[in-house]
């Protein structure tokens, strides 16, 4: 059965790769991004960094459709710098893009997914959430806190048949490696060789079709849980991530970021 499906940051990336599958199943989908797909025509303008301009995207689509079945969160942002150097206006960028943004489209959104029987939101969140990430604390630090917020929220809204899910995933291959902010610094060797390690294991990762394809098996479930790992590789290391001590993690991510 199709559906109405609204992807936030669909215009690049996994985004726009899950977009094209969901397209393929004669869905109604919408693109919520700062930028349209060109030759797409559901594209509504939203910068999940301003509230207003949630507010605003929210309220173009509640003219064009009654009810929604699915949100996707895809909206990212990423940059590496030590702790002393980083800039305020960048991590507070960065939470207002993967975490304020989107609390700011779930309120939004609510009132379209309770207009139907049931409903689903899929936020694409990633190992970093239990797996420190050298350098980049306040992404891993964000992907954490949606996590936790989803499986509070979630004890609300399950009783309305509305379900909320972490789908969680390591290194993908796509042009979010190239798109992270990345200082110049001083001390460049630890830096850089974690930097570049990171970049290494995006691009040997995932291709964002095994993601995309995670969605629809999502979608396609009743009851979705909260936390959905995609592929065999990275669901032994979130299993590994629960057991293990700190300490022995933080040894794995220091030798695995080449930072000996």
């Amino acid at each position: 059965m199709s559906k109405v499906i609204v992807i936030v940051g669909g215009s690049d990336g996994i985004g726009k790769t899950t977009l094209v599958s969901l397209l393929s199943q004669d869905n109604k989908v919408y693109n919520l991004s700062r930028s349209k797909i060109e030759g797409f025509n559901d594209n509504i303008i939203c910068d999940v960094s301003n509230k207003e301009s949630i507010k605003s995207a929210f309220l173009e689509l509640s003219k064009k459709e009654k009810k929604i079945d699915v949100v996707i969160y895809c909206a990212g942002f990423s940059m590496a710098s030590p702790i002393v150097e980083v800039q305020e206006d960048d991590y507070r960028y960065l939470y207002e893009v993967i975490l304020f943004g989107y609390i700011g489209v779930l309120k939004e959104a609510l009132c379209l997914l309770r207009a139907n029987t049931e409903g689903k939101v899929v936020f694409l969140s990633s190992l970093a959430s239990s797996i420190p990430i050298p350098y980049d604390p306040y992404y891993s630090s964000a992907k954490s806190a949606v996590e936790v917020l989803n499986n509070c929220v979630n004890i609300e809204l399950n009783k309305e048949n509305i379900y909320l899910t972490n789908l969680i995933f390591g290194g993908v291959k796509t042009n979010f490696t190239y798109k992270r902010k990345v200082y110049n610094v001083e001390d460049k060797n630890m830096f850089y060789n974690a930097v570049n390690s990171l970049a290494s294991i995006e691009q040997k990762g995932q291709d964002s079709a095994d993601i995309a394809k995670a969605v629809l098996k999502i979608l396609d479930m009743k009851k979705p849980p909260l936390n959905y790992v995609v592929g065999i590789k990275d669901k032994i290391v979130y299993k590994l991530s629960k057991v293990l001590s700190d300490k022995i993690i933080n040894k794995v991510v220091k030798y695995k970021f080449k930072m000996k």
